[in-house]
């Protein structure tokens, strides 16, 4: 999109917000009201989460800003001599460095290279601070600089970089090594944790990157290095180093060490009395560069201010803005972790796809949730301060200050205000920036912003109009990557019990063309699975049948129905004759991409998208063969705008049944479109659940179908060792699950509660122990849970514990136990066969074998065991507490 079209349509939805809030007429000379229900509130952020935060920016920040800002440089002498480059080749630099920085694609330096590469390069070396925030290419500026003062003929350290996270590290020294990838000569080693060396053997790596803490070790201890043969030492992320008071001193004790004529820089994000202070303290005579960032944020971001009289009030002013976010993206920013949670809750509550990015997930988790952003899966982010320094997202159009922000002492931010509103304008386009005034001290906050920044903040005016959106899981899909190998047998409940039924091993059995098939084996399926070898006979069958299947994710249902559909077009006739439904847009789009994948090699089979953000003109005819969709939007696209003959379409699924149901909008959304279809029209079902909802809702759109299930009552039982643990107190009950854990060394262990509050106390308290678990939480949205998961399916945590709905899904290969901490019960008390089963099948997946541990607590926790032995009619073995040759069975 050109940046005049851009610059338009931000005009444009300024003008839709300006309508959206314009009903209301809140008289802003009245005197605001201070707001009622506060949302909870906490301390801001700490100073390991500003570490944690500046790890995230150079994670997600893939291109140089394009900062067009003049750059102040401060000289210690005002007679030496000052000038810039506008090329790398005006540099003093060896072939080699040159190549690999064109090759890292600086075609030319940014702003901060500008100025600062000359002095850093000069001979001799000018200790330097430089003050820039990131993306402008400080990083690679230093990095330049140590590869190029590195002479490779003496083995040992000469160059150092302390960054304030073991993570920062890592990545700062994977650029140097990229950059001086044409310099093999040049050895670069890493002080950090995990890294072991042995005292007094020395190191021979010319570069070192690490972590204050880990290289005094180094130099004091181990004695490993020779501080006085340094001759370039740069400190970097230096504002959040000296919010670490440890990193702080380390720092200080190891430029102790270091020779005069060593050349000091140090960079950091922010230039504060503390930061100079700090930065007096390592760097004598420092050279000082800045880039002027008072007017970087404000020049194209136009602001403005809603009056709130209450929480409510302000939470509707959201809610109301969400709705015309359509050309781009907003980010949300509170004052307090807490406010975040509570407002991304209930804004889910409310319907509204947000993602909340917290100081309480771990950096891949953020990293995962803002890369969802980036890729637009959500246009809502919520946030804090810290968290969301370095976003830098082209699309984001809007930001809402939805608390003010101010200093402990109450006195108004201006560094942060300017921070938060300059996440939309970036890349010299138009931004809106919004700010929530619910109280006198706001109002006085705002009042004081627009004077110290010299710009008008314009009023707008509240209304009470909202939209609501439902969003469901994708959780299972995207974290099933594997066929689960089930061996249990499949059911078949067929209409006419005279109808033939048969199965096939092969996919050369079934009558598809050569290249389907050619399709079917690029993906990895080299024989059916349990479900399709039942299935697709009957799916493929002519004529066609009606068909519900229920079964597990994983199992091949979804390459089943999508074998069939690509099987059932005829792409001589230019018009839609397959249709899938699915309870969201993002399901929708990823069974779409299972069967662009499938029919890659039927480039004549068109496929479209009936999901949001697809346009269409009213009369003008959709011409895809397949359509992936969801029920509303198809629903649009039949009854209002004409784009596609319901009549003509042959096959019709519907996916996620059971979550469809669960979406009262889309289960009579399904039924209007069912109305629409032809009486020949082959219908299939497929639902992970089949219980009497789901048999009502088939029997409204399946005339007379065949049902399909997997036997699973013996499912996770053959291969699972069960027992139990009788606990006489909670703290018993905790005692035996870390107990537990120092054995559970092959493999990982879920622990399920009963409760969410249950898990969130459990998770606490074995952190608080010493022990690494996870937490799997209703709470926070599903790009962290799956970030959560993946975590654990790599093995980056052990134990996790979680509740039954979150755990759908979890076929890890290596979970070897299973605990039930709380016995599953069902609201009446009675205990629930079904999700007993279901927990203890997340361990002996894929033909392993697994155990399963149940904690009793009581008599009620004794009889439901005892009911399960004889519901299953199996054993479940006693353990003791305190036999650890018993709890050692488990490992």
């Amino acid at each position: 999109m050109a940046d005049e079209d851009w610059a338009a349509e931000v005009d444009e939805q300024e003008r839709e917000i300006s309508g959206q809030v314009n009903k209301l007429k809140i008289d802003s000379n009245n005197p605001v009201p201070p707001s009622e229900q506060k949302p909870p509130q906490d301390d801001n952020e700490t100073a390991e989460a500003a570490a944690e935060a500046s790890l995230l920016i150079k994670v997600l920040r893939n291109k140089l800003v394009q900062n067009k800002n003049e750059v102040e440089v401060q000289r210690n002498d005002p007679n030496s001599p000052l000038h810039s480059v506008k090329s790398f080749d005006e540099l003093p630099l060896s072939e080699q460095l040159r190549k690999g920085v064109y090759a890292m694609g600086f075609n030319k330096p940014s702003k901060i290279q500008e100025t600062a590469l000359p002095m850093l390069l000069a001979d001799p070396p000018s200790n330097m601070i430089a003050q820039s925030q990131s993306g402008t290419g400080k990083t690679a500026a230093f990095v330049l600089t140590m590869l190029s003062r590195v002479d490779a003929t003496k083995a040992y350290t000469q160059v150092v970089c302390l960054s304030p996270t073991y993570e920062l590290a890592l990545q700062t020294g994977q650029v140097a090594e990229k950059m001086g990838q044409f310099c093999p000569e040049i050895k670069i080693g890493y002080a950090v944790r995990g890294e072991r060396v042995s005292r007094g053997q020395k190191v021979t790596d010319h570069i070192i990157f690490g972590t204050p803490g880990t290289l005094l070790d180094w130099i004091l201890r181990h004695k490993v290095l020779d501080p006085k043969k340094i001759k370039m030492f740069v400190l970097d992320e230096a504002d959040v180093m000296i919010a670490l008071q440890g990193h702080q001193d380390q720092s200080i004790r190891i430029h102790k060490t270091l020779p005069k004529d060593c050349q000091m820089l140090l960079f950091s994000a922010t230039y504060d009395d503390e930061v100079m202070k700090f930065a007096e303290s390592v760097v004598p005579s420092p050279m000082v560069i800045r880039l002027r960032r008072e007017e970087e944020s404000l020049d194209n971001i136009k602001q403005y201010y809603v009056v709130c009289r209450s929480q409510e009030e302000k939470f509707q002013a959201l809610s109301n803005m969400y709705g015309v976010v359509s050309i781009g993206q907003c980010i949300v920013f509170c004052q307090t972790r807490k406010a975040a949670s509570w407002l991304s809750q209930k804004m889910s509550q409310d319907g509204h796809a947000v993602a909340l990015l917290s100081g309480e997930i771990t950096v891949e988790q953020r990293i995962a949730v803002l890369n969802r952003f980036r890729e637009g899966k959500e246009k809502l982010l919520i946030t804090t301060n810290v968290c969301a320094r370095g976003i830098d997202v082209e699309q984001v159009t809007v930001v809402v200050n939805y608390d003010m922000p101010v200093e402990p002492t109450g006195k108004p931010d201006f560094e942060t205000y300017l921070h938060r509103i300059g996440r939309t304008g970036r890349f010299g386009k138009s931004g809106i920036a919004v700010n929530f005034i619910d109280g006198q001290r706001s109002m006085a906050t705002m009042k004081k912003i627009e004077v110290h920044f010299g710009r008008k903040i314009t009023l707008l005016e509240t209304n009470d109009t909202a939209e609501a959106v439902a969003e469901a899981s994708l959780l299972i899909k995207v974290l099933r990557n594997k066929l689960v190998q089930n061996k249990n047998e499949v059911e078949v409940q067929r209409n006419d019990p005279n109808s033939p039924l048969h199965s096939v091993k092969s996919f050369d059995e079934l009558p598809l063309s050569e290249q389907l098939r050619k399709g079917v084996y690029a993906m990895g399926f080299n024989k059916p699975s349990k479900i399709q070898e039942t299935a697709l006979p009957m799916l493929l069958a002519d004529p066609p049948s009606n068909m519900i299947v229920q079964s597990q994710s994983g199992t091949g249902k979804i390459a089943a129905f999508v074998l069939t559909m690509l099987s059932r077009v005829d792409a001589t006739k230019a018009y839609t004759q397959v249709v899938c439904l699915s309870p969201t847009y993002e399901l929708a789009l990823q069974t779409g991409q299972v069967a662009e994948k499938m029919g890659q090699f039927c480039p004549e089979i068109k496929i479209g998208y009936a999901v949001r953000g697809e346009r269409v003109s009213r009369g003008q005819k959709v011409t895809d063969h397949i359509i992936f969709g969801t029920p509303g939007t198809l629903l649009d696209w039949i009854l209002r705008h004409k784009v596609l003959d319901p009549k003509k379409i042959k096959m019709f699924v519907l996916d996620e049944a059971d979550v469809m149901m669960a979406l009262k909008g889309h289960q009579d959304q399904s039924i209007r479109i069912h109305k629409t279809l032809p009486k020949d029209c082959q219908m299939l079902l497929f639902s992970a659940t089949y219980d009497d909802e789901v048999m009502k809702f088939a029997e409204s759109v399946l005339p007379s179908p065949m049902v399909i299930r997997l036997r699973r009552e013996e499912e996770s039982l053959d291969n699972i060792k069960q027992y139990y643990v009788v606990c006489r107190s909670q703290e018993e009950k905790f005692q035996a699950l870390s107990n537990m854990c120092g054995v559970v060394s092959i493999g990982q262990c879920i622990v399920f509660c009963q409760t969410r509050k249950a898990a969130s106390w459990l998770s606490q308290k074995m952190s608080q122990d010493g022990h690494a678990v996870a937490l799997l939480s209703g709470e926070i949205a599903v790009e962290q849970r799956i970030a959560v998961l993946n975590r654990f399916r790599y093995g980056k945590e052990k134990l996790l514990i979680t509740a039954n709905v979150c755990a759908r899904g979890i076929d890890v290969e290596q979970v070897t136990v299973v605990v039930n901490y709380d016995m599953p019960v069902k609201p009446t008390g009675k205990p629930d066969f079904e999700t007993y089963l279901h927990r203890i099948g997340r361990t002996g997946r894929f033909g392993k074998s697994g155990i399963a541990v149940n904690f009793i607590d009581g008599q009620r926790s004794m009889a439901t065991v005892k009911k399960i032995e004889v519901h299953f009619g199996r054993k479940i073995t006693l353990l003791e507490t305190n036999d650890v040759d018993a709890l050692e069975k488990l490992s």
